[in-house]
């Protein structure tokens, strides 16, 4: 898989997972491009996406802070942090993210940016920094059912289900 469809891939699941939880989600439009193919001279079309504000969504709820989200992998966590901090960010309005796919599993690190306020000698020092909140699973679906019999128990519903 190529990595523009695992983004894709990981965006949907953050969507997925913010409107279970009441939010609106809205996530940058692909646009078509057109670029030189650097060995055959061709022009050939892409489908190329933009980010807003250097994130993937924004979602809102009805009483709560606008979230803007970033979603990448954990080995990419330092580039998407730096990619985020180039924009002006009103903290108390809203609030800004990076879910972090982790490699190999169904779920997604959340570090979160906050600002804390420590007096100074001469005034307010303003910092920023990022802190960890949670780790976010994708839930199953509802056609997706756990097997908690063990094997022997799928080998016997298997046979009562399929007669010889």
């Amino acid at each position: 898989m190529k990595s523009t469809q695992k983004g894709n891939l990981y965006e949907k699941e953050v969507k997925t997972i913010l409107e279970g939880d009441g939010y609106l989600v809205e996530g940058q439009h692909r646009k078509v491009m057109w670029i030189r193919d650097y060995k055959t001279g061709e022009m050939k079309m892409i489908m190329a996406g933009r980010d807003i504000f250097g994130v993937d969504l924004i979602a809102k709820k009805l009483g709560e802070r606008t979230r803007w989200i970033q979603v990448s992998t954990l080995t990419q966590k330092s580039a998407k942090q730096k990619q985020v901090m180039v924009f002006p960010w009103t903290l108390e309005h809203e609030s800004v993210e990076l879910w972090l796919r982790l490699e190999g599993k169904r779920s997604f690190r959340v570090f979160i940016l906050v600002s804390a306020d420590s007096a100074s000698g001469l005034g307010l020092d303003h910092r920023i920094q990022w802190v960890e909140a949670i780790q976010r699973d994708l839930k199953r679906s509802k056609n997706e059912k756990e097997n908690t019999d063990g094997p022997e128990g799928l080998e016997e519903k298997m046979a009562s289900e399929c007669p010889e």
